[in-house]
């Protein structure tokens, strides 16, 4: 990783939101806000050199300072952003003759905003990003900076008929002229379907 990635996702009022969001206002202006990592109450750093993000007081110790870790933040706080704007996932599909075109396909349709929800347990687990539908969590979005998705997790979703993804931190992603929207197919290293 060449680059200093700073987390850029705090929570305001129990909600989370993209830092960059408050940077219309004055520094007195600006609402008080917590990590979402350690649930400590963090400085939002909006100035015109660095990347907007927020920082910690020089005391407190947490994961989220970590680039790989802010890299898995900002990339799951920001698909969870879009999720939250459309109702319609679509993966980009090779075609099966090897002919080399693609097509897009709706994964999942039709969810409800207050639906989908980040690192909620279900079971002994926590995935990044769920959908649930009827009570029942249907699918699962997992960001891997480092490891895949484990045995354990992938067994899970398996047996409880779960469909997933695992999606590659990218700051392309979340960052610069292209980054990715709801309306796009989601790059997907890995998809499972139910």
């Amino acid at each position: 990783m060449t680059k200093n990635i700073s987390p850029q996702w705090v929570l305001v009022g129990g909600e989370i939101h993209r830092v960059s969001e408050h940077s219309h206002l004055k520094r007195l202006d600006r609402p008080y806000a917590i990590c979402p990592v350690c649930k400590s109450p963090v400085i939002m750093k909006l100035g015109n050199i660095r990347d907007h993000h927020y920082a910690h007081k020089p005391d407190v110790v947490c994961a989220s300072t970590q680039p790989e870790t802010a890299l898995h933040l900002n990339t799951k706080y920001y698909i969870f952003n879009q999720l939250l704007l459309g109702n319609k996932l679509y993966l980009e599909q090779q075609c099966s003759n090897g002919c080399g075109k693609t097509r897009n396909v709706t994964w999942i349709k039709n969810w409800e905003r207050e639906r989908v929800t980040v690192e909620h347990n279900i079971g002994t687990l926590q995935p990044d990003i769920q959908i649930v539908n009827n009570e029942e969590t249907t699918n699962a979005i997992e960001v891997k900076v480092t490891h895949p998705v484990g045995d354990e997790k992938a067994e899970y979703f398996k047996v409880h008929n779960i469909g997933w993804l695992e999606v590659e931190g990218s700051e392309s992603i979340f960052e610069g002229e292209n980054v990715w929207k709801i309306e796009a197919p989601l790059p997907f290293q890995f998809a499972h379907l139910r």
